[in-house]
């Protein structure tokens, strides 16, 4: 008898649909997060969808563009205030599970990689006024840091003036820098005083060597020497005998 209807002492009968064959579900989306004042386009991806679905973007219903009963797309509202929306896909009454979508006010053109990493397209760099809150790791680019010490010298030194600081080597015929040494804050112990992060923004390698205190770290131990490669950063610090290499 199924997918027929019959009459049983007046009763309509007969086989009724599961609900779950019309329920749509959202699995993913392509992004979860835009910048404000975009039109982002957001991909959403789960099962039931239909060229007949409607969705809804907290109190909107932006226009949508149906690829599949897997794949349906909308470009967020432009213009709202940064916070956090809700999107849902409805077949008629029934509606889907509901998923968050953040729209940031920070500067800049935001693009969610595939691999899950940020991108900022905007030229001008971001601008952050206040506290910047990371949860996680912070990978800094070249240049982020205002170094302490432009080097545009060749055999010029750093002097422990510089410890704990950020050190440039700069442009110029430079192929050699030589460092303070490692026992410069005394020995028995790591200070840590004694660090210095250098960057060498030459087109040169640059060689480097201490006045006191040999170079440690994955090339090898009791190194008289070590050489920096272009935009190469180079981070050490003494353990009151010699330069460890971080």
């Amino acid at each position: 008898m199924s997918g027929l209807v019959y009459q049983n002492n007046n009763t309509q009968c007969g086989w009724a649909p599961p609900s779950n064959l019309f329920t749509p579900q959202i699995t993913s989306l392509s992004s979860y997060y835009s910048p404000a004042a975009t039109n982002s386009l957001v991909v959403i991806f789960g099962n039931n969808f239909y060229s007949y679905s409607v969705v809804n973007f907290s109190s909107y219903r932006p226009t949508f563009y149906f690829i599949n009963s897997n794949q349906i797309e909308f470009y967020v509202p432009s213009g709202l205030i940064s916070g956090t929306y809700t999107i849902q896909v409805f077949n008629g009454s029934i509606g889907s599970n509901i998923v968050n979508y953040t729209i940031d006010n920070s500067s800049g053109y935001w693009l969610l990689n595939p691999n899950g990493s940020i991108t900022n397209t905007n030229n001008n760099g971001l601008n952050v006024n206040g506290t910047l809150n990371i949860n996680g790791s912070l990978n800094v680019p070249n240049g982020i840091l205002t170094p302490l010490l432009i080097i545009t010298t060749d055999n010029a030194t750093i002097s422990s003036n510089y410890s704990g600081g950020f050190v440039e080597i700069g442009g110029g015929i430079i192929t050699n820098v030589n460092l303070f040494a490692a026992t410069t804050f005394g020995t028995g112990g790591a200070n840590p005083n004694a660090t210095i992060t250098i960057w060498n923004n030459n087109a040169n390698t640059i060689t480097i060597t201490s006045s006191g205190g040999n170079f440690d770290g994955p090339n090898g131990t009791g190194i008289t020497t070590i050489t920096i490669a272009y935009n190469t950063i180079l981070k050490l610090y003494s353990d009151s005998y010699n330069w460890i290499v971080v």
